[in-house]
């Protein structure tokens, strides 16, 4: 790279002052500047890039120094890729702007167009350090809210397609059937390993499939994404035709009720700790300790506050685990089958506490679980 780069100056003709050139010219290029920032970033050139290309505060990096990418070859040399830090893109950009205020910038014509790509260069460096900062405040405040960053509720969508009259095309054909064969109302959820021939190879492939999907009955289409990097869960439900915009709306709301249990969300980290905060908690059946236990364990506190449930809450604390599965059938909002290992777990530990005698006592259910 410091070849390259003096070549590049030798045929841009920046030329040094003799009295100047051992100085400015090795702070130039040898003294860890504009080599050592260029060197920070080669393996980097396309994640600026594409990053430039999402955000418009971010500059790309500048056409004349496109030349310099990849001469770190961390694969020959079976090393870890370094990522970018902002405090380094911040080094090297303040290195670079202090080449900006050395005279020779301003001594030639092409000593002027040399300097404009160093300044370049260095707002590149500057807008991806913001770019980094501003992503690591939102990564820590995400980690801090007590709600997952993306909630079924405001970020689900759910639209409705009629029913193809010209017939169902080719590739649809397994999904068709799919929906067909399921039993009443149910709802199918979209699985590109089941329902088309081959898995989806690229984005684009997967958005013209849904951009275009026209099945032989109308349905309706909830899309929901956690966040990240994950690909989006795909609810499919055959509707009734000519409905009303009311009933659209209506039945809309009650499928994605439905399919609730079937959409991911991504807990926090404040969420996963306050939740071990609240089992440790948990040292007399008090209403509002059996409502908050109840509400962490099955995802549904309606009818906790039931004398019914209250009291059954009371027996199983005591220690009667045969209470544990009629527990769980009074609360009919809970995903069907997804805390079945748990309470599993739950009766065992219940059914290993005895009461020592009549005296308060005070029992650990639940052991601290990582």
């Amino acid at each position: 790279m410091y070849n390259k780069l003096i070549d590049k100056f030798k045929s841009e003709k920046l030329d040094f002052p003799k009295a100047t050139a051992k100085s400015d010219g090795a702070y130039f290029v040898q003294a860890m500047v504009l080599c050592n920032a260029l060197w920070y970033v080669t393996n980097h050139h396309t994640t600026i890039n594409d990053a430039a290309r999402r955000k418009k505060k971010l500059s790309p990096i500048p056409p004349p120094f496109e030349e310099y990418d990849g001469f770190n070859d961390m694969k020959r040399k079976k090393l870890k890729a370094l990522q970018l830090s902002s405090l380094e893109l911040n080094s090297h950009a303040q290195a670079l702007y202090s080449l900006l205020m050395k005279p020779i910038i301003n001594c030639s014509p092409s000593w002027k167009n040399a300097g404009t790509e160093i300044q370049q260069l260095a707002d590149c460096l500057l807008s991806y350090r913001d770019y980094l900062t501003e992503q690591k405040q939102t990564a820590q405040s995400n980690q801090n809210l007590e709600h997952p960053v993306r909630t079924i509720e405001k970020d689900a969508t759910i639209e409705h397609r009629m029913h193809n009259p010209f017939g169902v095309k080719a590739k649809y054909a397994m999904l068709d059937l799919a929906l067909k064969e399921a039993s009443g109302p149910s709802p199918v959820i979209f699985d590109e390993f089941i329902h088309i021939e081959k898995p989806f190879s690229t984005n684009d492939e997967r958005y013209r499939y849904f951009q275009h999907l026209q099945l032989s009955v109308p349905i309706d289409i909830i899309r929901f994404s956690p966040g990240g990097s994950t690909i989006s869960t795909t609810c499919i439900l055959q509707v009734e035709e000519n409905r009303t915009q009311d009933e659209i709306l209506t039945q809309g709301a009650q499928f994605l009720q439905r399919v609730r249990s079937q959409l991911k969300e991504f807990h926090t980290r404040i969420q996963r700790r306050l939740f071990k905060e609240k089992l440790k908690n948990v040292a007399s059946v008090l209403p509002a300790v059996a409502d908050l236990l109840y509400k962490e364990l099955t995802l549904d506190a309606s009818v906790a506050a039931h004398p019914i449930t209250q009291d059954r809450l009371r027996l199983i604390f005591l220690g009667q685990t045969g209470l544990i599965p009629d527990l769980r059938s009074l609360n009919p909002g809970r995903p069907s089958g997804t805390f079945d290992v748990f309470f599993e777990a739950l009766s065992g530990i219940v059914e290993n506490v005895t009461v020592a005698d009549e005296r308060p006592i005070c029992l650990n259910l639940f052991p601290s679980m990582t």
